[in-house]
């Protein structure tokens, strides 16, 4: 299987692509905010804070509470965490290596595996700044279930949705952290961000993994009346 990745929120704008710099932390405060242009002289980049080249993943503003769809089209299951400053996150992990045109990045020598014609290797999806995980650690996945509530946790200046893919192992631990990104590598050569990924999963007739009761209380738990208004119209100007 190729990796494909489709939109996993309603809305279409993307307000920071891969590898971008335009988040910035201040040098004495430490508040993170974002720029149009480059970081002032009292700040720097916060990826290149943290070690980065740029930006690891693609960002897209949401409102908060809503439905964030595992967007990849590969089946996994999910590995959650909450990191160092908050963030909720999750990643769902590929059941089976998936295949890759070559060459072999230099960072997965020692754990891409050579076909005719590429390599394969194990991808998971990471999902971040939730305001909560749906579902729970090694719960099965397929393109277009929840797999979380879109939110502004952690180190974020926002509510807004981060993911991208990322290089594994089986077990979801990462590889390759020295690629400058963390694992995480460019999504966009394939991505489709026109689609929604429950919309794809509806046009392919492709089973979705139904919420539990439980997690479709925790859903409706994180939604005001207010919120439920504005999603119903982002989901009719998306329709139309």
């Amino acid at each position: 299987m190729k990796l494909q990745i489709f939109r996993p929120l309603i809305s279409k704008k993307i307000s920071q692509p891969f590898g971008e710099n335009k988040a910035c932390i201040h040098n004495t405060t430490g508040k993170i905010f974002g720029t149009t242009s480059k970081c002032p002289s009292d700040s720097q980049s916060f990826y290149k804070s943290l070690g980065m080249e740029g930006h690891s993943g693609i960002d897209i503003p949401a409102i908060v509470g809503e439905d964030v769809y595992h967007a990849a089209t590969y089946p996994g299951w999910i590995l959650t965490e909450i990191d160092n400053m908050g963030g909720i996150g999750v990643d769902v992990v590929s059941n089976e290596p998936l295949f890759f045109a070559m060459p072999i990045p230099t960072e997965l020598i020692n754990s891409a595996v050579p076909v005719e014609g590429g390599f394969t290797h194990y991808v998971k999806m990471r999902y971040h700044h939730l305001s909560k995980a749906i579902g729970h650690d090694k719960k099965q996945v397929t393109v277009g279930t929840v797999v979380g509530l879109a939110g502004n946790t952690g180190a974020s200046s926002g509510a807004h949705l981060h993911f991208a893919p990322k290089w594994c192992l089986p077990d979801g631990r990462g590889v390759g952290q020295g690629n400058g990104y963390y694992g995480a590598f460019d999504p966009r050569p394939y991505y489709n961000h026109e689609v929604l990924a429950a919309d794809h999963a509806k046009y392919m007739n492709t089973p979705v993994v139904p919420l539990s009761t439980v997690e479709q209380k925790d859903v409706l738990a994180q939604l005001s009346v207010a919120k439920q208004v504005l999603l119903a119209l982002q989901k009719l100007i998306h329709n139309v």
